[in-house]
Order: C-alpha cells, then structure tokens, then sequence
C-alpha cells in the first residue's frame, strides 16, 4: 500500500491490515490499529506513544515536521473577579447571564477558585458547558462587570495542538509538511 504523504488511523472500532509493505510520509496511528507485513514510513507516531495527540513529546515531534498550519490551536481563559469585596449584585448577575453559572455559585464568600475555562470539555456543579469560553465572550464579561462598576482581570493561554481538521486542511491545500533542508 502507497499511502502517499500520510496515513491516519483514526479511532478503535476497525484495523487497517496491510499484507505487503505499508509505504508513506507520515503514519499516525491514532487509537487505530495499524499493521503491515513492513513499514517504510518516514515519521511514524505509534498508538502507544501517541495518545490521540497528547502524548509525551508527540506536539514537538510534529512541530519540525509540519508547518504551524497543520496543528490546531487551544485557547483557554481564566477570568478572576479582582475586586471581590466591593462586588455588587448588578456584577454577580452580568457574570451569570453572561455564563450560564447560577448567581449563588458565582456570589459564594469567600469566592471559589473563579472560573478557570479550559477549551476542551469544562465542569461546573456537576454540568457541562455546551462550548468553550473563547476570547470574545470573556471580553464581553470583563466589558459587562465594567458596566456594572465592577473589575475582572482576564488571562488567556495558547497553545498548539494536534488537530485532525487542521492536519486534513493543510494536507489538502498541499502545506503540510516543512520544507526539507
């Protein structure tokens, strides 16, 4: 099999069982079972050592392989109310319309560890969040509390990720790997 310039095994239901030599650029085996008589495969990222992306050292691996619009990107925001002891109901129920998060939850004294949003799936009380808090929600947060006479103090963090949209996107516009030296 001539895979070309990648293969991905995407996923744990099948295998892909190759009775000669597997052959191509790049084979990443994610949660897939992947075997073959041979490999000839220039960058290989095995199931073990893979972890749907996240495995030790797997990003960096892929950063000097492909170029920077091959991987998605992972934003989360921490947004900490600064001023807790002057917070005024009116700033409580901007946050919690703002959110979704029950007013009593936000108002606790002395406040929780407040509102830490990862990008991926989130937990608060038991429910999850529909979507991530993204950078222009937790704007109109801080620009609401503001309004309200209130302050918040927003931290945002990036970082690159291994993304099969962008992968598949950057593959087919012909950019996915590096130049070679």
């Amino acid at each position: 099999l001539d895979g070309g310039d990648v293969v991905v095994g995407h996923y744990n239901d099948s295998s892909l069982v190759v009775g000669g030599h597997l052959k191509t650029r790049m084979l990443i085996e994610d949660e897939h079972d992947i075997r073959a008589q041979a490999l000839e495969v220039e960058h290989h990222y095995p199931m073990e050592t893979f972890r749907q992306g996240t495995g030790k050292g797997v990003v960096a691996a892929l950063k000097k392989v492909v170029t920077s619009g091959s991987l998605g990107k992972e934003e989360s925001v921490e947004v900490t109310l600064t001023d807790t002891a002057s917070r005024n109901p009116e700033v409580v129920a901007r946050i919690a319309a703002i959110t979704g998060f029950p007013a009593a939850y936000l108002d606790q004294k002395p406040p929780p560890l407040w509102l830490q949003f990862p990008d991926k799936m989130r937990r608060t009380l038991g429910e999850m969040r529909d979507a991530p808090m993204n950078r222009a929600e937790a704007e109109a947060i801080e620009a609401a509390v503001a309004e309200a006479g209130g302050k918040v103090e927003l931290k945002f963090k990036s970082q690159a990720i291994y993304s099969e949209d962008a992968l598949f996107d950057a593959w087919s516009k012909g950019k996915l790997f590096k130049a070679r030296k």
